[in-house]
């Protein structure tokens, strides 16, 4: 197997055309993905001697077993030796382990821009997809509802690596503020299967990747895209029926919040507000959501109006699990929500997902659903920018 490397700026995008013996080659795109974030000490170890290499002088060093990382004023304290260096490669012919969990690829050790340090796995993309799969859907799922997982984790990941943001040391984190990655999959599982059934595969809108949003549930309609973030309409990210998600334990939901803790967290967000007496949805949005929030208090001003997303955020997105909710006035001082769904809403509901395959859906079918108008072509077919 020869490797022939490209590198595709911005947003250090790597990509190899792996000449393989299958008739179907694959392209390698490389993530940087933020494992940890504003830390100071770390340890991290792999079943092989681990390289470090420093940007700075190009030096290698090797280590074994576990290996403590402290963040100094100046360089690192890597396995108690001092590096002064504010970028270092860690790199190793087995997986390496952080906090627990393990790792294909490589990691990148540098100073972050305020404080701590900034841990960052480079990570082949099938690989990265492997390790999202069993972490954002459960591996004993139908394996057809994996492999639209597959499809649309990977599409997504993609789409951050070709659309960096400016200033950003890494393409993606790795919680639900990009997509939930914990490192190699259980082997046992479907997951591996589905990752590689579906290896290379895209979802394409007029030529370009898609940026494939999904969620837990929608309660019945995922979101118009406009309708939770506002911005330019996409088309392919429009309102769609999502059915079948019956058996998700977010389909119905309530909430009891305090009024007391509802003002603190609108106190702590810089809104002057007195004491809460009630809360009144404006009009709602095409999919059922709540597009607007209007909260009469006792304080100065008297009521505050915000956005249905600002105040889920408020309110915190594991408690309030959705804008598709209504508000009841509550036993004593609080404020009683009744709700549908889990998350924002966006794209694929990965519980209807879920009935979809469990009543014969492919994983294409599945994708063209919920994403309207793409098509599923594979890496090597895209027309990547130079």
């Amino acid at each position: 197997m020869r490797p022939f490397f490209k590198n595709l700026l911005p947003g250090s995008l790597l990509i190899s055309l792996l000449i393989a013996a299958s008739p179907l080659p694959s392209l390698a795109v490389i993530l940087d993905v933020a494992i940890k974030k504003n830390f100071d000490v770390i340890d991290i170890s792999s079943s092989a001697p681990v390289t470090i290499t420093s940007k700075c002088d190009k030096e290698k060093r090797v280590q074994t077993g576990i290996i403590r990382i402290s963040n100094l004023t100046k360089g690192f304290l890597v396995g108690g030796k001092l590096i002064n260096c504010d970028d270092l490669l860690f790199s190793s012919q087995n997986p390496i382990s952080v906090a627990g969990s393990l790792y294909m690829g490589s990691m990148r050790l540098i100073k972050g821009k305020t404080r701590g340090a900034l841990l960052i796995n480079k990570v082949e993309l099938e690989n990265y997809v492997n390790g999202v799969i069993g972490s954002e859907m459960a591996p004993g799922w139908p394996l057809e509802a994996l492999k639209a997982q597959a499809v649309a984790s990977r599409s997504y990941a993609l789409y951050k690596v070709l659309h960096p943001v400016p200033g950003k040391m890494y393409h993606l984190e790795n919680t639900t503020a990009s997509q939930v990655y914990t490192g190699l999959a259980n082997s046992r599982s479907n997951v591996p299967v589905a990752v590689e059934a579906t290896r290379g595969l895209v979802a394409v809108f007029n030529s370009e990747v898609a940026e494939t949003f999904f969620h837990s549930s929608a309660g019945g309609k995922t979101a118009d895209i406009t309708e939770v973030w506002g911005g330019g309409k996409r088309p392919y990210l429009i309102s769609r029926p999502s059915l079948f998600e019956h058996k998700s334990p977010s389909d119905r939901w309530m909430l009891v919040v305090k009024k007391a803790d509802l003002r603190k967290s609108l106190q702590e967000a810089g809104y002057d507000v007195g004491p809460l007496h009630s809360i009144r949805l404006g009009r709602f949005t095409r999919s059922g959501r709540a597009n607007s929030v209007t909260i009469r208090h006792y304080g100065k001003r008297g009521k505050l109006t915000i956005s249905g997303t600002e105040f889920r955020h408020l309110v915190g997105y594991r408690k309030l699990k959705s804008t598709r909710f209504s508000v009841y006035p509550g036993r004593g001082k609080t404020f009683m929500f009744r709700g549908r769904g889990y998350g924002h809403g966006v794209g694929m509901s990965q519980w209807s997902a879920r009935g979809m395959a469990e009543r014969g859906r492919n994983f294409t079918q599945i994708i063209k659903h919920f994403y309207r108008g793409v098509e599923i072509v594979r890496i090597e077919n895209l027309k990547l920018p130079k």
